[in-house]
């Protein structure tokens, strides 16, 4: 990766998620009546993929990171069932499973979009969230739901909430 890659992806906050740690972060969002996963911030697309859901869209403002998911897809025999989009405009109204692993500075921003693309009974996970970040991550979402820390680790939470039906 040459040096202008690296400045471009620190600058959009590329930093790609260790596959355990993907793991770990969808075993806590998937549950066993989903069936469709969002991820507004899809990077190479690990989150996808490992969801094993059939209804899948991953959004990314970086047209490099959709050809990653899109690659990432094939390669896992899952790319038909990917769709991106670079436009958080046009995606779908609703997912069961919305998952954004991004700072906390965007989730707070992306609050009032995130839960409104949950589906009811769905659940929201947010990762990418420092421990000493919970309680601002809680306030910003307190008006759309009730987040709860799901796992810490290192300095490190994950963040949920379960949706009313």
């Amino acid at each position: 990766m040459s040096e202008a890659q690296r400045t471009r992806r620190k600058r959009l906050g590329a930093w790609y998620t260790p596959p355990e740690l993907v793991r770990a972060i969808v075993s806590e969002a998937v549950f066993p009546e989903a069936r469709s996963v969002l991820d507004p911030a899809c990077g190479d697309g690990r989150f996808l993929t490992a969801s094993g859901l059939d209804d899948v869209v991953g959004v990314d403002i970086d047209p490099q990171a959709l050809i990653a998911t899109a690659d990432n897809a094939e390669q896992n025999f899952v790319g038909h069932q990917v769709v991106l989009h670079a436009d958080a405009a046009r995606i779908p109204p609703a997912a069961d499973v919305v998952l954004a692993n991004i700072l906390a500075t965007p989730l707070k921003v992306l609050a009032p979009l995130l839960c409104a693309r949950v589906a009811p009974g769905g659940h929201l996970v947010l990762a990418g969230i420092l421990s000493r970040q919970a309680d601002e991550l809680r306030q910003a979402y307190a008006a759309h739901a009730e987040l709860q820390v799901i796992d810490e680790e290192d300095g490190w939470v994950c963040m949920g909430a379960h949706m009313p039906t």
